[in-house]
């Protein structure tokens, strides 16, 4: 709403304001001389890409493979666990694949406990300190400098 000039040049005068305002003038509903209008088309200018943004690109991508690795192995050892407590056929092809490969990702985890009443006890205890390695090792990737935060 638009005030009656003999308002306004009262308002100027209480607030201090010199001069006429009338093309700086600035009413909520109407929009400032910077600001688009409805029917104008704003034109954004790109940012031209920096060596540093390729570098962190590749990085991004670097860690989400790398962090999909980690919790694959980790899986893959969970799986090894429940087929190794659960009663399975260790004749059937698909636990005997598993099989070989929570052993191959378990490899250096495989005889860090000790259980010597029950071998299988054993297993399940290395293979879990091995997926939680694997799990909390995922976890931190992205926390390297470049990652996602």
């Amino acid at each position: 709403m638009r005030m009656p000039s003999r308002l306004k040049s009262l308002d100027d005068k209480v607030l201090g304001r010199s001069g006429s305002h009338d093309s700086e003038e600035t009413y909520p509903d109407q929009p400032r001389a910077s600001e688009p209008r409805a029917n104008e088309r704003v034109v954004e200018r790109r940012r031209t890409p920096r060596t540093s943004d390729g570098l962190r690109e590749f990085l991004g991508a670097f860690y989400r493979v790398s962090q999909l690795v980690f919790f694959a192995l980790a899986a893959v050892l969970v799986v090894g666990i429940v087929f190794v407590i659960a009663p399975t056929n260790p004749d059937n092809s698909i636990v005997e694949f598993v099989a070989n490969l929570s052993e191959g990702a378990a490899g250096p985890f495989r005889d860090v406990f000790t259980v010597s009443d029950d071998a299988e006890r054993e297993l399940v205890v290395n293979y879990g300190f091995a997926a939680a390695v694997y799990f909390v090792i995922g976890l931190l990737v992205n926390k390297l400098p470049g990652g996602k935060r």
